[in-house]
């Protein structure tokens, strides 16, 4: 179990590379800069520093961030929701394929796993687990939903809101 969640682990870094590799430069991410420093001293991130500061550096948006006044935001993947649900079979369902973080709910209410924000997305564009940029930090495709069908490319971002 320990060797498939190491490679779980080597492949989420690596798709962070090749995340890292490919956005534009000239943009830069809007987020709470103490997302990583908060959990890091909840001990719910299971990340070397090194790690954390890749994650962290993939941040590009400047753009303005969803909010629940909001509704709805074009961040840097496009449309932008959120949903409150119940995420026990989310994470279970990440565990069960390999990705383990800790569960988490960040002080401006959004969900969180381990240093990533959880995601509904359209598992054909973003198969489970992988890595999508959002207006409130690097997201982990970890759900999906009905919305899929009709607007492919919406992030649903999960919150407590």
């Amino acid at each position: 179990m320990k060797t498939k969640r190491s490679l779980r682990m080597l492949a989420l870094t690596l798709a962070a590379v090749v995340l890292l590799a490919v956005l534009p430069t000239s943009l830069n991410v809007r987020a709470l800069e103490n997302d990583l420093a908060t959990a890091q001293s909840q001990g719910v991130v299971g990340l070397t520093q090194e790690q954390l500061d890749l994650v962290e550096s993939l941040r590009t948006w400047q753009g303005p961030a969803l909010t629940k006044s909001k509704g709805v935001n074009y961040g840097p993947s496009g449309k932008e929701c959120y949903y409150t649900l119940d995420m026990t079979n989310v994470i279970r369902n990440l565990q069960r394929n390999g990705f383990w973080f800790e569960y988490w709910v960040r002080a401006d209410g959004v969900k969180m796993y381990g240093p990533f924000v959880l995601c509904a997305v359209n598992f054909e564009l973003h198969p489970l687990g992988t890595l999508v940029e959002t207006s409130v930090g690097i997201g982990i495709a970890a759900d999906t939903g009905g919305f899929a069908v009709n607007d492919p490319t919406m992030v649903d971002i999960a919150t407590a809101w």
